[in-house]
């Protein structure tokens, strides 16, 4: 296929999507039913796909197959790109930013136009900033386990799998990499993004290493915080709860695989009217369900397909998830509530009500700020509850 049959067929495949499930399975799918595709046609069509939704809001009023050209342009970072040939007279731009870029092609264009929903942002994050950063694809990371850090580098060097040291305990690998052919995932390393890894550091320094403790992660996942707490801390007695059974059956099969077997685990909705814990602990995770505005690097469909009505769905399911978890508190114990979101009334807006209607006392808040390093932005506030 040539590049105007490939934007043809982006076009074509865009046109039948509408938001409803995350588009990387949608287009999976997609290619699964329609034969005619090859593997290179496949990776070529999925990545002007993905160029068009970078571009969030940015040249809305021009036509698909416009806009698809203009996203490849402004996220394509290879060199030999058939883009430049295709397009000879933006070849100029090839070593240029981003931002450089869009400058030469229509000066008038305001990036904030990429994210959409930039008035819900917390005056926190620099926001033109984390608009351009959508432009491209995020970092893979890799959290090596503590004693595995020269193995994973070594099989890495092995299978000349090119790797990034970002710290003693932190690799980034190129996108698509294979490494789960050459080490053991979740037991030697963890996918995870790099703020990820991060979102537990003030509680990590409000309790020491060698200190035993209780700790709850309220709304576990795929426990990949619980995992980090586990190697942190030497003697830690974990809960894992979260609102279905088959969330916490992928996470006890993941536990497995990264040797975690001393833990308790059960199905909880704790946003639930008088929701109440038969325990208290020393310490609770609550990494709250969000609007992921955060994450949206790695999922820009969302740029073009979140509902802003859900802003105010989540803030309420937020403060009733940390209420109901801060009472689980033993008096002096931490919370620290948690979120992949960068807007201002998920996180600032929940903190003051937190304060405002719990015996919560704010120690510290602040945001883990991605887009400076192709990683996600996080935010954490940690709280302290009262002594009677």
């Amino acid at each position: 296929m040539k590049v105007d049959a490939y934007i043809l067929s982006a076009a074509s495949l865009l046109s039948g999507y509408g938001g409803e499930v995350p588009f990387a399975g949608w287009l999976k799918e997609y290619f699964r039913k329609e034969k005619k595709f090859g593997s290179r046609d496949r990776r070529m069509v999925g990545t002007l796909c993905y160029a068009f939704f970078r571009l969030g809001g940015l040249f809305a009023g021009r036509p698909v197959e416009e806009r698809i050209a203009l996203g490849w342009l402004l996220t394509e970072r290879d060199p030999a790109s058939p883009l430049w040939t295709w397009k000879p007279e933006w070849a100029s731009l090839a070593g240029r930013s981003s931002t450089e870029r869009l400058a030469a092609i229509d000066p008038a264009a305001d990036p904030m136009a990429i994210f959409p929903l930039h008035h819900h942002l917390s005056p926190e994050i620099d926001a033109p900033q984390f608009a351009v950063a959508h432009l491209a694809q995020p970092t893979v990371f890799l959290r090596l386990r503590p004693g595995q850090e020269q193995s994973v580098k070594d099989s890495l060097v092995g299978a000349q799998i090119p790797f990034t040291e970002i710290n003693e305990s932190c690799v980034a690998v190129p996108q698509g990499s294979k490494v789960d052919t050459v080490i053991q995932l979740d037991r030697e390393a963890i996918v995870q993004d790099l703020s990820s890894q991060r979102v537990l550091e003030p509680l990590m320094k409000a309790l020491p290493v060698s200190q035993k403790f209780t700790l709850w992660d309220c709304c576990a996942a795929s426990g990949g915080k619980s995992i980090v707490a586990w190697d942190h801390w030497s003697d830690l007695q974990l809960t894992a709860t979260d609102i279905r059974e088959s969330i916490l059956h992928n996470l006890r099969q993941r536990f497995r695989r990264a040797g975690i077997t001393s833990y308790q685990s059960y199905v909880a909705d704790v946003a639930a009217a008088g929701f109440k814990s038969q325990r208290r602990y020393d310490a609770v995770l609550c990494d709250a369900p969000c609007s992921g505005s955060g994450t949206w690097g790695r999922t820009p469909e969302q740029l073009t397909y979140f509902p802003e009505s859900r802003v105010a769905h989540y803030t309420d399911l937020q403060l009733r998830i940390a209420a109901n978890a801060a009472r689980a508190l033993r008096p002096g114990g931490f919370l620290l509530y948690s979120t992949c979101s960068v807007f201002s009334a998920e996180n600032e807006g929940v903190v003051a009500q937190l304060q405002q209607h719990t015996d919560l006392e704010l120690r510290s808040m602040r945001y883990y700020k991605g887009y400076y390093q192709r990683a996600d932005t996080l935010f954490a506030a940690l709280f302290v509850k009262r002594e009677s």
